[in-house]
């Protein structure tokens, strides 16, 4: 069994129809070879009123959602995270947000048996927006320069659970995107390595225009950061 953990918050109507399109892109192209998921929706619960919580809870009824958990308010994504990979039951997990469509079937279980195998590798990245590679591998997996730009994003991964054991959790409160430069440095000190699919590590050296999105590509345009949460 795996953890399959989506987080979101539906500060806007629109990322309602995010949510639904996730759900459906993983449904329809995410496989684990014979493993199951347990999949966790994390929503924040910040400003939200009953009916989109109604309307959340039809979204997921229609998609193998094992189960809807609500993060206390104020809502603020390092401390959203913590909260929902505390959720998370089983050793390998698999993380995406609200706005991100898998665009081609994706098998991980490759991916899972390289975390179960090797100690020394703390996640497997299917999204590498602007990361640099090293010049040696991981068991034929293209290493992440951890010394690089962007070390961690919250981007899609597929990670084991001594990733947190030995980084510790993401750091709580800042500005948006202050948990990923906390996170990139605390994955750079804790010894662990970040790998990638040969393909995608591929599709984001050639110079691809949509750098890194060879399974997974971003479809949102509304940030969930807004200090006034929009109706229109």
């Amino acid at each position: 069994m795996i953890d399959l953990v989506i987080t979101t918050w539906i500060n806007h109507p629109a990322r309602l129809e995010f949510l639904a399109r996730t759900l459906e892109a993983l449904k329809g192209n995410l496989t684990a070879g014979n493993d199951e998921f347990n999949t966790i929706v994390s929503c924040e619960s910040e400003g939200m009123t009953d009916e989109e919580w109604g309307a959340l809870s039809a979204v997921c009824g229609t998609f193998p959602v094992s189960r809807i958990i609500r993060h206390p308010e104020p809502a603020n994504l390092g401390a959203h995270l913590n909260f929902a990979f505390a959720h998370c039951k089983n050793v390998v997990r698999m993380y995406v947000q609200d706005d991100w469509v898998l665009r081609r079937p994706l098998d991980i279980s490759e991916g899972v048996k390289l975390l179960q195998r090797n100690r020394h590798v703390a996640m497997v990245r299917y999204y590498t927006v602007h990361a640099k590679f090293s010049a040696a591998d991981v068991d034929g997996w293209p290493e992440i320069d951890l010394r690089g730009f962007g070390p961690y994003g919250d981007n899609p991964l597929l990670a084991h659970r001594r990733w947190l054991k030995k980084t510790g959790w993401f750091k709580e409160g800042g500005d948006p995107g202050f948990h990923e430069v906390q996170m990139g440095s605390q994955l750079r000190n804790s010894g662990l390595k970040a790998v990638a699919p040969i393909e995608v590590a591929d599709h984001a050296r050639s110079g691809a225009t949509r750098i890194g999105d060879y399974y997974f590509r971003h479809i949102g345009n509304i940030s969930a950061f807004d200090e006034k949460r929009s109706r229109g």
